[in-house]
């Protein structure tokens, strides 16, 4: 093992094998939604030697996250994976990545000041 801080983004895929899952999976389930797209959105941008993907999340308030990797679906999970590291630290998420009930995760979104928002 080296020390140093670029093994950090590594470990976060450790720790959320499946982050894009889990994501949808914490927001799906807050919102009783099926499928969380529209509160998470991957922009990709093309750097000169990796690709970059900034996460826009929506839910539980407004946050970009980025990631990088040789390939668009590794700069997505290297994201991905950023924002559950984020969602844990808000409680979120449990220890072992579990998820809450609906009505825990609308406790903790109000905690967020994003309550219902009409429309």
């Amino acid at each position: 093992g080296s020390s140093g801080s670029s093994g950090a983004s590594r470990d976060l895929l450790k720790e959320f094998p499946q982050p894009k899952n889990l994501l949808n999976s914490v927001i799906g389930r807050a919102l009783g939604i099926s499928h969380a797209k529209d509160k998470l959105v991957y922009v990709h941008t093309n750097g000169p030697k990796k690709k970059k993907v900034t996460l826009h999340i929506k839910w539980p308030k407004s946050v970009e996250v980025e990631g990088y990797g040789s390939k668009k679906i590794d700069a997505e999970r290297q994201a991905a994976a950023a924002a559950c590291q984020l969602f844990k630290g808000w409680g979120l998420l449990g220890p072992r990545n579990e998820l809450f009930d609906a009505a825990k995760y609308r406790v903790l979104a109000d905690r967020f000041g994003s309550g219902p928002s009409s429309g």
